[in-house]
């Protein structure tokens, strides 16, 4: 189960797993002020290439499967967007 913040109240609520990216560790997250992006990392038998977006505004996922990107970078730039290299 994923967990999500409320502000200012000190608590947590469940947000959904559907279309959710599979367990994973060693992964990147970066958030781009309306999405939270996570992408890469490895279960517990490969090195992933996959990833999603995740916007707790409507508390859903969106998955991108495979990419060609075995090797990323994920970072914001100064103009608030994200750059994956």
């Amino acid at each position: 189960m994923a967990v999500d913040t409320i502000p200012n109240t000190d608590s947590w609520i469940a947000t959904t797993t559907a279309n959710a990216p599979s367990a994973r560790a060693g992964h990147t997250a970066s958030l781009d002020g309306t999405e939270m992006i996570v992408w890469g990392g490895a279960n517990d038998m490969d090195v992933l290439n996959t990833g999603g977006r995740y916007n707790p505004n409507t508390d859903s996922w969106v998955f991108d499967h495979q990419s060609q990107r075995a090797c990323f970078a994920l970072g914001t730039q100064s103009s608030g967007g994200l750059a994956v290299k």
